[in-house]
């Protein structure tokens, strides 16, 4: 029977209240708060809107004039295809650029003169309401002036202004070699994301399938980041994911273990950051827009963009948990508890006499000695591990100074305060990270042994139209001697708390929706989510 495979995710499909990272990075100070939405039935005779019947076909047309513009060495086609009101997002080494249209157009000049052979394979279309997403693989562009090869996963945010189709934002998701590895997930028994909603959800799957879904999507949160949930029936689940009905998690948190849950049912979320130009024609301030949308149909388009990806995170399949031991909302991320193993059958008196029985010609096994000193007393066990987390804390002055004084010495902190030397004006700070009030964030974890990780985000300006950077490192600090163990990249990493995960003695670094994991003695392996963020914030 359909409702006992789905009743219990209808219970609290409407209950999501969920705060998350974008894919970019994340600045949840100040951010506006998400309101919860329950979906309302659409008006008697009022249809669904639907994206024009000719969208996609318009969004691979202008994939076609994109790639034929650089192919041709055209910068003036090439500017046609881009809104006024555009961000870029480019790389270079350590270094995340954020350009608005002017500026992105003058950094691919040099390339376009080189008339670069751009393949482009893969191609998928999403149309929605306010405009499409283009997802695809790209080869064969000329990386602009100190940027990396163009080569990877893209992403080309469209908007319909005066009847067609633009460029809104572009971005290339997933390098073809990306710096550093993205390490393969762990298997879900071992460790698993905890998605932060008044009811905690165990993450099953970063992938789920349109067919494992059941009825249209509701809308449960709508604020910077829109939250579409769908129920799921476990019927049509795979075996590895429907046997974790049942099964019991333990969750921990930034202080450890806070719970142990079973598994009562499951859902499909999606998740998405639109553009203000999406909201726009959600609330008929758009183009074409008629009526504001119920939010039935604004569930459904939202839930479309969950897909515009090419990420883990936009969508997920999620268990719901119910508590039976301790309290579950600050949940990290959790484990299934093994189940314990079958007695062993008893054995036969002639089994229980042959263990007893003296071993012929073996040496009675000396006593162990527990006396102190003795150089062959058991040394403890105990070892760091899951229930003895360190949470992450602000650093005090000297060391804030301290490991202030060694990213100032590294070569990415040096080539941005270049950069702001040429841009900085008479009464600007003299250290760029301190432009327009930016302060720098040090955390410390302090581990066992003496031993400390210490993260360090450094952020200031708006990007876009004038100056702007990030960046971030982590530390290794054991007898006041500092040791870098991850190399600086161009976003900021709030960490949360370091803990050995998976009970092999090193510690992992837990974020919003993250985990860094190490290689050897370095932190240059990730797991994350990442939200689709597809309007442009310039």
């Amino acid at each position: 029977m359909k409702t006992s495979r789905i009743a219990g995710w209808l219970l609290s499909s409407t209950t999501f209240a969920l705060v998350a990272c974008s894919e970019s990075p994340p600045t949840p100070t100040g951010a506006a708060p998400s309101a919860t939405v329950s979906a309302s039935p659409v008006a008697s005779g009022n249809p669904h809107p639907t994206p024009p019947p000719s969208t996609t076909d318009e969004a691979r047309a202008l994939l076609d004039k994109w790639v034929a513009a650089q192919k041709e060495g055209k910068a003036d086609a090439y500017a046609a295809l881009y809104a006024p009101k555009f961000e870029g997002v480019l790389r270079a080494g350590a270094r995340v650029h954020r350009l608005d249209r002017a500026r992105w157009l003058k950094q691919q000049e040099a390339a376009l003169q080189k008339k670069p052979e751009v393949k482009v394979s893969d191609v998928s279309v999403i149309p929605s309401l306010a405009g499409a997403t283009v997802l695809f693989t790209q080869t064969g562009a000329v990386p602009a002036e100190g940027a990396e090869a163009e080569a990877g996963v893209k992403r080309l945010s469209l908007v319909r202004a005066d009847g067609k189709l633009l460029i809104e934002k572009e971005e290339m998701l997933r390098p073809a070699k990306p710096k550093g590895d993205q390490a393969a997930p762990a298997p879900t028994e071992r460790f698993a994301f905890v998605v932060r909603t008044p009811t905690p959800m165990v993450v099953l799957d970063t992938n789920p399938k349109e067919e494992w879904t059941d009825g249209p999507p509701s809308l449960t949160t709508r604020g910077d980041v829109v939250l579409t949930s769908r129920m799921v029936d476990a019927t049509k689940l795979p075996e590895n994911l429907a046997s974790f009905r049942g099964k019991r998690f333990e969750l921990h948190g930034k202080t450890g273990k806070v719970c142990e849950a079973t598994v009562t049912s499951f859902g499909a979320v999606g998740r998405v950051t639109p553009a203000a130009t999406t909201v726009a024609r959600w609330d008929a301030k758009g183009e074409g827009a008629v009526a504001s949308l119920n939010t039935m149909d604004i569930a459904r388009d939202a839930w479309d963009l969950s897909a515009s990806g090419g990420d883990t995170g936009g969508r997920l399949l999620v268990a719901q948990i119910f508590p039976v031991q301790g309290t579950c909302d600050e949940a990290l991320w959790g484990r299934v508890i093994p189940e314990p193993a079958a007695p062993e059958a008893p054995k036969t008196d002639a089994a229980q006499k042959a263990d007893t029985a003296p071993k012929t010609g073996a040496a009675p096994k000396p006593a162990e000695s527990t006396k102190p000193g003795d150089t062959k007393a058991k040394e403890s066990s105990a070892k760091p591990g899951p229930g003895v987390p360190a949470e992450a804390r602000p650093a005090d002055d000297a060391t804030r100074d301290k490991v202030l004084e060694a990213f100032r010495k590294l070569p990415a902190y040096e080539a941005i305060q270049k950069e702001y030397g040429t841009a900085k004006a008479a009464g600007d700070p003299e250290h760029w990270e301190e432009f327009q009030g930016g302060k720098p964030e040090v955390f410390v974890m302090e581990l066992p042994g003496g031993l400390t990780l210490i993260a360090a985000n450094l952020s200031a300006g708006a990007a876009c139209g004038g100056f702007g950077a990030a960046l971030s490192a982590i530390w290794e600090s054991k007898g006041g001697k500092l040791t870098l163990v991850r190399e600086p990249e161009g976003e900021t990493l709030r960490p949360w708390v370091a803990d050995d995960v998976d009970g092999d003695g090193k510690f992992e670094i837990l974020l919003e929706e993250g985990v860094l994991l190490t290689s050897g003695t370095r932190y240059d392996r990730w797991n994350r989510l990442a939200i689709p963020a597809l309007g442009s914030g310039c």
